[in-house]
């Protein structure tokens, strides 16, 4: 007999959320927009325009093996210690 009656109340809880939910829809109407992402004008490069040059990442990029190589631990605790405080 106990479980009957709390189930009839997570069903009632349940019936009553969802009757909520569709009141809340009518009374409010929610407009929602065609599309829902905001648009950026990005200008249409000719062909006979400039082109966009392809560049090599690792041309650009310094090496990283020497500043893995000087890195410290102890530095890195400091600066860690230092910005929690902060």
């Amino acid at each position: 007999m106990e479980t009957n009656k709390i189930l009839g109340a997570i069903i009632l809880a349940l019936l009553l959320a969802a009757a909520f939910s569709k009141i809340a829809d009518m009374a409010i109407h929610p407009e929602y927009p065609e599309e829902l992402a905001y648009q950026i004008d990005i200008p249409e490069v000719s062909d006979s325009g400039a082109q966009a040059e392809e560049v090599d990442i690792f041309a650009v990029l310094p090496e990283i093996t020497p500043l893995l190589a000087s890195a410290d631990m102890g530095n890195g605790e400091k600066l860690f210690k230092k910005l929690k405080n902060t």
